[in-house]
């Protein structure tokens, strides 16, 4: 590797500008890096509001730490604010990746296409112009690359940091990888000629990966979603409790997921039945585990999707009503029925 570009990358991006072609990098992360970190203390500084990472961004004003959540963002000095240590960057951006890739390729014209550049619509049209023009040799960009466009001399397509889109807390990471490696994968070479479609990943046998090959990757995924309890063989009800005080919430949380196993005894996963009516992951802690100063604690439920459905929800909803006026807890539970 010569920082995120692998030595055969390298290659294949330098036989494709000699040979008159332009190239594509997708890396699904803006900013210069989705993190820093102390190289002392270890401490990684973390948005106020949201709890979650802040990411690195160099500007025209500066170097800016943010929160792409809420967008908090602060002045970076490079210093660490606990122990004045030196801070470091942890992976790359497309920030980065243009940086890296203008000294990898001097000869070659290059160009970034992210949310940072397109909330200037002029900058954003002079970029997608000069690429579709062969005016820039090597377009660097997040999904927004992905989508709708049909470049004539665009021969090379190349995904950076590819399994970072498999580890996301959702139960359709898998899916929606395979979508966006399907678009990308389509912007190439579309007016005839050959193209090459290059994923750089440390698991090349991850199933993602090899549905390219493999006609039974979907049917897979239908199984897995049966066993897990997940749509469209289960309805899904998300429960996040939000407490000022975190031991509370905790408390709270347990509690709730004893009365729901109270309220279904035997329909429930923990009495080990085969098949439940009803399954309940948690309570766990988000990754933004900090919502508005209040501290989340969340509570995943399954229905299975039977005639019994109606009658289930209805018994969800009294448990969960009966447990606020019980606890003098109203207004801490927000209900999200089938979640996106």
């Amino acid at each position: 590797m010569h920082g995120s570009f692998s030595r055969k990358l390298i290659q294949h991006i330098n036989e494709t500008l000699e040979e008159g072609g332009q190239v594509l990098i997708l890396r699904g992360r803006r900013s210069y890096s989705p993190a820093v970190q102390c190289s002392q203390c270890g401490d990684i500084p973390k948005c106020p509001r949201c709890n979650i990472s802040l990411s690195l961004h160099k500007t025209a004003g500066g170097e800016r730490l943010v929160c792409h959540h809420c967008g908090h963002s602060v002045r970076y000095d490079g210093n660490c604010h606990v122990c004045g240590g030196k801070m470091e960057g942890i992976g790359a951006g497309t920030q980065k990746i243009e940086e890296e890739a203008t000294t990898l390729f001097p000869q070659a014209r290059i160009a970034r296409l992210d949310s940072d550049v397109t909330r200037n619509p002029k900058e954003e049209a002079a970029v997608i112009k000069s690429f579709a023009d062969g005016s820039t040799d090597i377009l660097v960009g997040t999904q927004l690359v992905s989508k709708g466009f049909d470049f004539e001399k665009l021969k090379l397509v190349a995904v950076m940091q590819a399994d970072t889109m498999l580890a996301v807390q959702d139960f359709r990471a898998d899916e929606r990888a395979v979508q966006l490696l399907e678009q990308v994968r389509g912007r190439c070479a579309r007016r005839g000629g050959k193209g090459l479609f290059v994923i750089q990943t440390a698991l090349p046998e991850h199933p993602v990966y090899s549905q390219f090959t493999s006609p039974d990757f979907h049917a897979n995924l239908l199984e897995e979603r049966k066993d897990f309890g997940y749509p469209p063989y289960y309805r899904m009800i998300h429960l996040n409790l939000k407490d000022t005080f975190e031991d509370r919430a905790d408390r709270m949380a347990t509690a709730l997921v004893n009365s729901i196993y109270m309220t279904f005894g035997s329909r429930c996963d923990s009495r080990g039945k085969e098949n439940p009516q009803v399954m309940v992951t948690g309570p766990y802690t988000p990754v933004r585990d900090i919502d508005e100063g209040r501290h989340v604690k969340s509570i995943r439920i399954s229905m299975a999707r039977t005639k019994d459905l109606a009658e289930l929800k209805r018994q969800m909803r009294s448990t969960i009503l009966k447990f606020e006026t019980d606890n003098h807890y109203d207004g801490h539970i927000a209900i999200d029925v089938d979640p996106i």
